[in-house]
């Protein structure tokens, strides 16, 4: 590849990609499919034994989301689900190509581009902002988001803003010397979290630095079984979480008794609740049902404020716990298998973090997230010994590319 354009192709795939999401979904999915198309012309990974983990490691998050479209389909012809009502969810497979993309073409610095477009399309938004309400922007966003006062909150922009805080997953583990080469960058990110405050993050930060300083101070025989324990734990907390949704009496005295604001999502539970039920012999209403059903009831407002319990009315209980499994035990076991012990440590901390985010909001089809907690995993499985400078004075090409 011609040395000017490699020097330029960074900045290019970062304006392309935050342009393209301020713009629309066609503009953003055609971005990418370019962008693929040049990874494959350009680099030419296919063939290359050095590319045979990330190929593997693709395909690994790609089945999933492919299954469940299938499945619909299946509920499609046997008329549980209108066709009308059938979504392909593009945005996650797209998504996925992305972080694939961006492994291709830049390796070791596919993480920090990663986070470099979500603080640009921000940047986007914070220029909108400006255009409206000037430089009140931030005192409005203050206000908001921490001071609980009514006002608009142009930055609090909720598929970037929780992107953004995935930035702690890859925080817990960066090295020393990775650390001083994205000072400024962590600080961007952390200005824009904070800005935007959503305050399902501080769950899930929580969540995800517990964990982490668990594995911390454990044997490695005591952090696989602690990873064994945990992963189950993971769906059974996702299966006590539905059913304490679906008890909507219990469910909203719980809110009472706490104070807690729910913003609505109490009444969107109850509604998509009782379209399903919570049995083992619940089939599902199939992918897009969820958003059909609130669009209908809710003036073409589609998002329920809940993956977990979209998810379930969606594919079924059967399913949904496969679904569960999969992404807790399955993903888990296998990167263990293929990356070792601390790459998948990595993993479930972070994809615990996607579901406590899941909980009480929509974050499993928004395309920079799933672009973002797709490239994370798949990036320290490829370089753990970079990234956390393990054994930095004689970096091998340990499961990953050079």
């Amino acid at each position: 590849m011609n040395k000017k354009v490699v020097d330029y192709l960074p900045i290019a795939f970062c304006l392309s990609i935050a342009i393209g999401m301020q713009i629309g979904k066609a503009m953003t999915y055609g971005f990418t499919i370019a962008w693929f198309l040049i990874a494959l012309k350009w680099v030419k990974p296919v063939g290359n034994k050095n590319y045979l983990n990330l190929n593997k490691l693709f395909l690994a998050f790609s089945i999933m989301p492919f299954l469940i479209e299938l499945y619909s389909l299946v509920l499609v012809l046997f008329g549980v689900e209108k066709m009308a009502d059938f979504s392909l969810n593009l945005s996650t497979f797209f998504a996925i190509i992305l972080a694939y993309t961006a492994l291709v073409l830049f390796k070791k610095q596919a993480l920090r581009i990663g986070f470099l477009i979500i603080f640009l399309s921000w940047f986007l938004v914070l220029g909108k902002g400006f255009l409206t309400q000037g430089f009140s922007v931030f005192s409005n966003a203050i206000a908001a988001g921490w001071l609980g006062k009514s006002g608009v909150n142009i930055l609090e922009s909720s598929e970037l803003v929780l992107a953004a805080a995935y930035y702690w997953c890859i925080y817990l583990f960066m090295g020393k010397k990775e650390k001083k080469k994205t000072v400024i960058l962590t600080i961007l990110i952390l200005f824009m979290i904070l800005l935007g405050f959503k305050r399902i993050t501080v769950l899930a930060v929580g969540a995800s630095t517990i964990l982490y300083i668990l594995f911390k101070n454990l044997s490695k025989e005591k952090k696989q079984k602690a990873l064994n324990v945990l992963s189950l734990t993971g769906i059974v907390v996702c299966l006590l979480y539905l059913i304490f949704v679906f008890n909507s009496a219990f469910f909203n005295k719980f809110l009472l008794k706490f104070g807690i604001d729910s913003m609505a999502r109490n009444i969107f539970y109850e509604y998509i609740c009782s379209n399903a039920k919570f049995s083992l012999f619940f089939t599902g209403l199939g992918r897009g049902s969820v958003m059909a059903l609130m669009r209908q009831q809710y003036d073409g407002y589609i998002y329920v404020h809940s993956d977990i319990l979209k998810m379930y009315v969606e594919i079924g209980l059967l399913f949904f716990i496969i679904y569960l499994a999969y992404y807790f035990i399955g993903l888990t076991k296998y990167i263990e298998k293929t990356h070792g012990l601390n790459c998948s440590i990595a993993y479930f901390i972070c994809i615990t973090f996607t579901f406590v985010l899941y909980l009480t909001d929509n974050t499993e089809s928004y395309y920079i997230c799933v672009f973002i907690r797709t490239l994370i995993p798949m990036y320290l499985c490829l370089y753990w010994n970079y990234f956390t400078n393990a054994n930095h004075k004689h970096i091998k090409k340990v499961n990953g590319i050079e």
